[in-house]
């Protein structure tokens, strides 16, 4: 019986390549996932940034009662926003008193530019890039 073993010592050729199939299926499943993922942790300094944005805001409109005459730029100050982030990062405030806040990456983004995230008071909720879309890999589009 010990003999048989000591011949037998590598794999075949079929179990290697069993075992590669089973990996590349593996990794076809999960690379999309994990990208899908590192987007999402990307798009949180959107969402944070217009989390902070509105809170300038909804606290000018508590204090005067209005926010007209209360620019984006007087907010983002308010709000101790960087202008590193600001370089990378416009923003705007639709409505009186804001119905939305959009935020797009500028060319200085290390992801691009044209990522844009938005959040609707109404509903509150985001949408945009990283929040319910996903860049497609291969095309660079979103799917």
């Amino acid at each position: 019986m010990f003999r048989f073993m000591k011949k037998d010592r590598g794999f075949s050729l079929v179990e290697l390549l069993a075992v590669i199939i089973i990996m590349t299926i593996l990794a076809a499943i999960a690379v999309p996932i994990y990208l899908r993922h590192t987007e999402r942790a990307k798009a949180s300094e959107p969402k944070a940034n217009i989390r902070a944005l509105k809170q300038s805001y909804d606290t000018y409109f508590t204090t005067n009662g209005t926010t007209d005459g209360y620019e984006v730029e007087d907010a983002l100050d308010d709000a101790g926003i960087s202008q590193a982030v600001r370089d990378k990062w416009e923003f705007d405030v639709i409505g009186q008193p804001p119905t939305e806040y959009i935020t797009k990456s500028t060319s200085e983004y290390e992801s691009g530019e044209g990522k844009e995230v938005r959040y609707v008071v109404a509903e509150n909720k985001y949408y945009g890039w990283g929040t319910d879309t996903f860049t497609d890999v291969e095309t660079g589009g979103e799917d």
